[in-house]
């Protein structure tokens, strides 16, 4: 079982389409995946049809529940996901300050259930951040095209640093290029700065801009499935394949 973090600073950089993208992709090829949306927001959930106030989540990282009790199937062979909503944010969670590893231990009492599964955090460097930190093998952060990318992402990578000599020294950090439009020369101009800058993180894969993601997303289904030639469907295919290579050793 390999667990993906996808985590950013900042909201709408495409943080929720790459989660419901790559796990469409690989829920496509065969594997067993689930994904576990910790953003009040509930973007993922919504991307996967799967309703939620939060309270289950809640419930289960406060070990008051079960996690395979909370786990939605959707109508996606291959697919499950773990639903949130805008009360996971309202609540205190007791135990989550207590054990930092509370949810790498979750994950690791459905490991045999599952291939892979992605993680959808909340924009920031939050509790249910370092959860899905701590618990990941990769976090991967989307970087969209634009100058104030170039601003966060140093500090995205000192405070994932810190994160990592603290808490889990193998943790793996790759960045992702979303938000591409290939029509400006602004939006190159950035991502050379980013291969000459972080080539060392940087996936070589780039999501183009569409529309085609936001219709996805109207209709409640992955980007492969909804638009299956489309140009985003193609990039999160590439993207996924170079993920699954980079770290297969994991």
């Amino acid at each position: 079982m390999k667990i993906i973090s996808v985590s950013s600073l900042k909201g709408g950089v495409g943080k929720s389409s790459c989660v419901v993208s790559i796990a469409g992709v690989l829920a496509e090829r065969g594997y067993q995946v689930l994904v576990i949306d910790l953003d009040p927001s509930a973007s993922a959930s919504f991307w996967l049809n799967a309703k939620s106030d939060g309270i289950e989540l809640l419930d289960t990282l406060n070990c008051n529940r079960n996690i395979s009790g909370v786990i939605n199937i959707t109508s996606i062979p291959n697919l499950s996901v773990i639903p949130s909503g805008t009360l996971l944010s309202k609540i205190e969670v007791k135990r989550v300050n207590e054990n930092i590893y509370l949810l790498k231990e979750l994950l690791h009492s459905i490991s045999s259930m599952y291939e892979y599964i992605l993680i959808d955090c909340q924009p920031g460097i939050n509790i249910f951040t370092k959860l899905s930190l701590v618990a990941a093998d990769v976090v991967i952060s989307p970087v969209p095209a634009t100058a104030m990318a170039l601003i966060s992402i140093p500090i995205l990578l000192n405070e994932l640093q810190k994160l990592k000599n603290v808490l889990k020294e193998k943790l793996e950090i790759a960045l992702i290029c979303s938000r591409y439009n290939t029509q400006t020369k602004h939006s190159h101009a950035i991502l050379e700065q980013l291969r000459n800058r972080f080539g060392h993180l940087l996936l070589q894969s780039v999501i183009r801009e569409s529309v085609r993601l936001q219709e996805s997303l109207a209709y409640q289904q992955p980007i492969t499935l909804f638009a299956s030639l489309s140009r985003p469907a193609e990039d999160f295919n590439a993207a996924t394949t170079e993920i699954c290579n980079k770290y297969k050793e994991l």
